[in-house]
């Protein structure tokens, strides 16, 4: 198996297995050493959960090759390590900010688990709150001020629609804010309530939706509903119930650090921001303006500027926001702060020495490390294949460059489609292997309009029917019998290839993407090459033992959750 090429192909693996290479359980039981490292039984495992697709063949055959991979790897790491190939400067920076970033993911992990218990009781309730639906209109907004002054209107008897039209979001909702017949569950909390018992024909609201906004509703008719047994579904409504519980326990996380680190927009913030990118005439010096302010449990109040939200929307990693609605633009800088004030918090609980952060940093370390060999000793050093390269790749892929020149064919048309479904039917059955055959088969009153037809086609043709058969015409042999085929005058058309000249188009004749494709092909097959050459000379100059015993008696595929040590 090309060793970096899988890398590139798969980084989620790569991920997995240079993991494995800082080592994570105490006293670990190796089942391979590695000069002076270990790959334990519990990397092995982790490695191979969930990629055992990667590692054909029998099962000691697999295992045997995903060890092989992660000593590989190993020795890559090592190597570059050995060679100092990044910065210690560089090496302490880029920990700090990985450090910082995954104690924050971390944090997440522990306020929001993705293991959220579902119980059969809860599926049964769900289940059954799922026998009725309801039509409801709807009116979204972000601001409770905007949702107060929508209900005026409706109380004052404007048309629901109308008003739902007028303050709904521009493609949020459909038009009117008619959603329909929707069963519970289909909606997030207060209006999923409301789909269930919430009084028909009156407007209810204004409701708070917790981290989005504010709705107004109507719910114009409820009735029965039709599902599936409760067997059928029980594995969709336990992933909805999970679903609703993760995004309960997401918006408690959000609230909790919002106010624990006392969160306030400044007056003004959103239109601040957003004037700075809707108004030409906006003053652009003042980014040291405060859009925010928060608890930083230090002796200083934390503030949120201009100047860090310029940077924030130049983050890749960052969602922007919305700069041509003003709410959104609020949401968005409130979202900042509490992204700044969850590293905090993620510090405060001393998460960054978390053991799982801690293997997370070795392993991006790794990644690093893995690239510098790889540019260092491969790619550094190998540019370009040859033109002897390029053309091996070429005619390893020969087959597929493979064109017809000619053909000679007999048609049928049939213009009654019974008549021609009849005929496929009996060409499926192998009855018949002649477009004779099948003619001698049509009812009498189509025998005299539908004849069997010889043509005689070259390529490249104007027509745009045999053109687009070209390729279908290289997998046919003389004799083979095809159809029917719809066609734009004679209904619907069976064929018969009759011979065929064909061959494969010359390097020089193909297309630039193509010959591109193979000169890159070859050059990554010079690579691999390459650094199998480089890691079997890292092999042989360190001790490698294999614990082959241990190795047999992992499970394959390996269980899915992972064994205490």
């Amino acid at each position: 198996m090309p060793l970096y090429r899988s890398f590139r192909r798969r980084p989620a693996l790569l991920f997995v297995l240079l993991a494995l290479l800082a080592g994570c359980a105490p006293r670990p039981v190796p089942v391979a050493r590695v000069g002076a490292e270990t790959i334990s039984v519990d990397q092995f495992l982790d490695a191979a959960r969930g990629n055992e697709a990667q590692y054909q063949g029998a099962p000691d055959s697999a295992k045997s090759a995903l060890l092989e991979d992660l000593v590989r790897r190993n020795l890559l790491v090592q190597e570059a390590r050995r060679r100092n190939l990044l910065a210690d400067s560089s090496l302490k920076r880029m920990r700090e900010q990985e450090s910082k970033r995954l104690a924050v993911d971390r944090l997440v992990e522990v306020m929001v688990p993705k293991d959220v218990p579902v119980s059969d009781a809860e599926i049964e309730a769900f289940y059954k709150r799922r026998e009725v639906e309801a039509h409801m209109l709807l009116l979204f907004v972000l601001e409770k001020s905007q949702a107060e002054a929508a209900k005026v209107e409706l109380d004052k008897g404007a048309d629901f629609a109308t008003v739902a039209n007028k303050y709904n979001p521009p493609g949020m909702l459909p038009p009117g804010g008619d959603l329909g017949f929707l069963p519970p569950g289909a909606l997030l909390e207060p209006l999923d309530q409301a789909l269930f018992d919430g009084a028909t024909n009156q407007v209810l609201g204004p409701l708070e939706i917790k981290g989005q906004g504010w709705a107004l509703t109507r719910i114009l008719e409820r009735r029965p509903r039709k599902q599936e047994p409760l067997d059928a579904q029980k594995a969709t409504l336990k992933n909805m119930i999970r679903q609703r519980k993760l995004r309960d326990l997401q918006q408690a996380a959000f609230t909790q650090i919002k106010d624990q680190y006392r969160i306030q927009l400044e007056p003004g913030a959103g239109q601040t921001l957003f004037m700075r990118f809707n108004n030409p005439h906006a003053d652009t010096t003042s980014l040291s303006h405060a859009l925010a302010r928060y608890d930083s449990k230090g002796p200083q109040p934390g503030v949120y500027r201009m100047a860090d939200a310029l940077l924030d929307m130049q983050d890749a990693s960052q969602q922007r926001p919305n700069l041509t609605n003003l709410p959104l633009v609020e949401h968005w800088i409130e979202l900042q702060v509490v992204r700044r004030a969850s590293q905090i918090e993620a510090l405060r609980r001393h998460l960054d020495e978390d053991p799982s952060v801690r293997r997370r940093v070795d392993e991006r370390m790794n990644n690093v490390y893995l690239d510098r060999i790889y540019t260092a000793e491969v790619s550094g050093k190998i540019n370009e294949a040859s033109p002897e390269e390029v053309q091996a790749a070429y005619q390893r892929r020969a087959q597929a460059f493979v064109q017809v020149n000619a053909v000679k064919v007999r048609t049928l048309a049939v213009p009654d489609s019974a008549a021609a479904v009849a005929l496929a039917e009996h060409a499926g059955h192998g009855t018949t292997t002649t477009l004779a055959a099948l003619a001698a088969m049509l009812p009498a009153p189509l025998k005299a309009t539908s004849k069997v037809v010889e043509h005689d086609i070259k390529y490249p043709t104007k027509d745009e029917m045999w053109s687009g058969l070209q390729t279908a015409f290289t997998t046919l042999n003389p004799g083979d019998v095809r159809g029917p085929m719809r066609t734009p005058k004679d209904g619907w058309m069976f064929l018969e290839l009759v011979k065929k000249d064909q061959s494969t188009q010359p390097y020089d004749k193909l297309s630039p993407d193509l010959q591109h494709a193979l000169a890159q092909e070859a050059l990554e097959l010079k690579r691999d090459k390459r650094l199998s050459t480089f890691t079997d000379s890292l092999r042989t100059a360190a001790k490698i033992e294999i614990y082959h015993d241990r190795l047999k008696k992992i499970p394959w595929p390996v269980p899915r959750t992972s064994p205490e040590s």
